[in-house]
């Protein structure tokens, strides 16, 4: 791998996308070494994985239940987001939704008794958020 790299992706390992465990563990090891900035990843990430350096957390899309259709799967989401704030420091979740999705994070904030905010898309509010983590 490159060591000019700013960003890489990571996708299932398992299944017909299947990622190789020797890339996986290298492109882990430049993430958490700082090498790279940002990891894009499926699900597989959610999980298991500790790096205490992560502040921000982007969901694309929240997840969804396969079982009660309809429904965010509260579980896998509270994993994701439990990738930043690791080890008592605090970090960001931002989810990106649109309008006829705005009653998943209700659900969710129902489901965990929390609150969220809107952020307004402005580039520099995310930017003192960040700032004012560490």
């Amino acid at each position: 791998m490159s060591k000019n790299l700013q960003s890489l992706a990571l996708g299932a390992d398992n299944g017909p996308e299947r990622v190789d465990v020797a890339y996986r563990d290298q492109v882990m090891e430049e993430f958490r070494s700082g090498v790279t900035k940002v990891l894009i990843s499926t699900d597989v990430l959610s999980r298991g994985i500790d790096v205490p350096a992560v502040t921000l957390v982007v969901n694309y899309e929240l997840p969804m239940s396969y079982s009660s259709y309809g429904q965010p799967d509260y579980e896998t989401y509270m994993h994701r987001i439990g990738r930043t704030g690791r080890f008592g420091l605090k970090g960001v979740a931002v989810n990106l939704v649109s309008d006829r999705d705005r009653h998943h994070l209700d659900s969710i904030q129902s489901f965990y008794k929390c609150t969220m905010m809107k952020l307004s898309g402005d580039c520099e509010e995310m930017e003192a958020l960040l700032k004012g983590l560490r």
